[in-house]
């Protein structure tokens, strides 16, 4: 029974961690392996450190909002051997040195705690249709939370708004949010929904591995020349 369950919850790992999992099988009892096993699941299954997305179905309120959509994942955690403050005042020089130009602010903060950031772009993260044809918006931005703990911290996207600049009486910055619709109320398929998410995925992903980078980049140094 007890070999069963294990096998069940191999599913779960990806196939680098089964195969830790196989080792410490051979080199454990079958007790204290799973013992083991249990304590380190959490470790290996909770530990998210890129932006992934997942489906959700909306059936309520109005007809337009109804229908499937894909939502970006709520944050990522990082890995970085650093103390709190250090991860706080390294963050700070990564987003003074690469964060210029109207827009990019720093919103709120507390040393060695949290940092809440604007940032501004260009880059198409968001689209809309114009009779027959799909177009961007004239600017995006976005607020993320990066907060720290001892040799690790996590980011999360707090808002996504696109502005319009056009003679309408749309004009302004809107919310937009990390979902996007990819299926409407009566099942049709709305590609522009998929293609944005595809898009954001690959924008929020590129800054979340520019700040580790950054914070890691001496680190990586100094582990090359004391090996």
């Amino acid at each position: 029974m007890i070999q069963d369950e294990v096998k069940m919850q191999y599913e779960i790992l990806s196939s680098t961690s089964l195969l830790i999992l196989i080792l410490l099988f051979y080199l454990f009892k079958m007790k204290s392996f799973y013992i083991l096993f249990a304590s380190i699941i959490p470790i290996l299954s909770f530990s998210q450190e890129l932006f992934t997305k997942n489906e959700i179905i909306t059936s309520e309120g109005l007809k337009s909002k109804q229908g499937k959509y894909l939502k970006m994942s709520d944050h990522v955690i990082r890995y970085s051997d650093f103390a709190p403050e250090d991860l706080y005042h390294k963050t700070l020089q990564w987003f003074n040195e690469n964060f210029n130009g109207e827009g990019n602010i720093i919103l709120n903060s507390e040393k060695g705690k949290f940092i809440r950031i604007q940032g501004s772009t260009k880059e198409l993260l968001k689209t809309h249709n114009v009779i027959t044809s799909t177009l961007g918006y004239q600017g995006y931005r976005y607020i993320l939370d990066i907060k720290f703990k001892y040799g690790r911290y996590k980011i999360e996207p707090i808002s996504l708004k696109t502005f319009t600049k056009e003679e309408s009486l749309s004009e302004g910055w809107y919310e937009r949010g990390f979902s996007n619709q990819i299926l409407n109320a009566d099942g049709e398929e709305l590609v522009n929904g998929k293609n944005d998410m595809d898009t954001q995925l690959t924008f929020f992903n590129a800054l979340t591995l520019s700040l580790d980078g950054f914070l890691n980049k001496n680190q990586n140094a100094d582990d090359e020349d004391t090996w």
